[in-house]
């Protein structure tokens, strides 16, 4: 007969947002056009008239928005894209490098940021290719991510992370050593979130899906989207928790109350979710065990465990959480401390569920 499976929670792991860049409406931007290439062309009288672009500032003097800038809402979805805005600012002159395949700063003549240049295919980039305009420094939602900047020593683009330090241990300036964030924080679109049941989601973890969105819909009104990157940052943690089974397990690991949170990586959630996605977001988490033949993952379960945990249920029905991921991982491990059988052999399902801000 199965064991009864160990059930523990988690608080909420909150992490910060990034910015929004939907994609751009052509007729519209094209009945902005006039009014950008007024500005620009201001700005090029500016530059006439003795005003310094410099390489630090990267100012480029008078520019109105080229997309469309500004976080998601409910109320007014058009609006709050910011098809209006105007005032929102983008930076253009980024172009794809021919030689090396990647993105560079040009400037506006092309020559003044020729002397920083450094290709990794060696000497100058080569311009080819469209000239990007690139968003910088707006608010945001789940489908752009920030903390891209302009390298002072290269021209090139990189990114940086959150607080500028995760990530140096992986730069190469092909100038020399690392890279030199200079100016603007670029935020970059991607296709961030699709419509419900249009992931490739597992049977157990749509059921875990459609199930919480009941709940979800009671309090809110409306249901948690499935974002792709919520799923692989769920995903990732259930099988690195099936892949270090102990003992002890690595669900074991961290506050005897909020167990299962920890990464192999000593990442709790907020960090997963920080460094992956990049939004204000939390995880649930629950282990089930069996000592003997095991059946496919018991959702109900889980989900039971999580409606009558106060934490849980609570994360379940916040309505500032507007989208999701679910991971669901079988492994071969041992028995958890603290249970009945502890140490014996055991088969071992996580249930993961992320929830994050839009």
């Amino acid at each position: 007969m199965p064991e009864e499976a160990r059930q523990l929670s988690s608080g909420p792991a909150l992490v910060r947002m990034t910015a929004a860049f939907p994609a751009s409406r052509y007729g519209m931007l094209k009945r902005q056009q006039h009014g950008i290439e007024a500005k620009m062309e201001h700005a090029r009288q500016l530059a006439s008239a003795g005003m310094s672009l410099t390489r630090r500032g990267l100012v480029i003097a008078g520019l109105g928005a080229t997309a469309a800038l500004a976080g998601l809402a409910v109320e007014n979805t058009e609006k709050a894209l910011g098809f209006w805005e105007l005032q929102q600012q983008g930076q253009p002159d980024w172009r794809f490098c021919g030689k090396c395949n990647g993105m560079f700063f040009s400037g506006r003549d092309g020559t003044y940021y020729r002397q920083n240049q450094r290709c990794p295919a060696s000497g100058l980039h080569e311009p080819m290719g469209f000239n990007f305009v690139l968003p910088h420094d707006v608010p945001g939602s789940a489908t752009a991510q920030p903390d891209w900047r302009f390298c002072g020593k290269c021209n090139g683009m990189f990114f940086s992370g959150r607080d500028g330090t995760y990530y140096r241990q992986n730069q190469r300036c092909p100038a020399s050593g690392l890279h030199e964030p200079m100016g603007y924080n670029f935020v970059l679109p991607h296709k961030g979130i699709v419509p419900d049941g249009s992931a490739p989601l597992s049977p157990a973890e749509k059921q875990i899906l459609d199930q919480v969105n009941v709940i979800h819909r009671e309090s809110c009104g409306t249901t948690l989207q499935v974002d792709p990157q919520l799923v692989g940052v769920a995903r990732r943690h259930a099988d690195d928790l099936s892949q270090h089974p102990g003992p002890p397990g690595l669900w074991e690991k961290g506050d005897p109350n909020k167990q299962g949170h920890v990464g192999s990586d000593g990442s709790d959630a907020a960090t997963r979710i920080s460094r992956e996605v990049g939004r204000v977001g939390t995880e649930n988490a629950y282990v089930r065990y069996y000592t003997g033949s095991a059946p496919a993952p018991e959702v109900n379960y889980a989900l039971d465990y999580w409606r009558n945990s106060p934490g849980h249920n609570a994360t379940m029905r916040n309505c500032a959480y507007r989208t999701t991921g679910v991971g669901v991982a079988v492994g071969k491990g041992f028995v958890p401390a603290g249970q009945p059988n502890a140490g014996a052999p055991a088969t071992l399902h996580y249930f993961i569920q992320t929830f994050a801000q839009a």
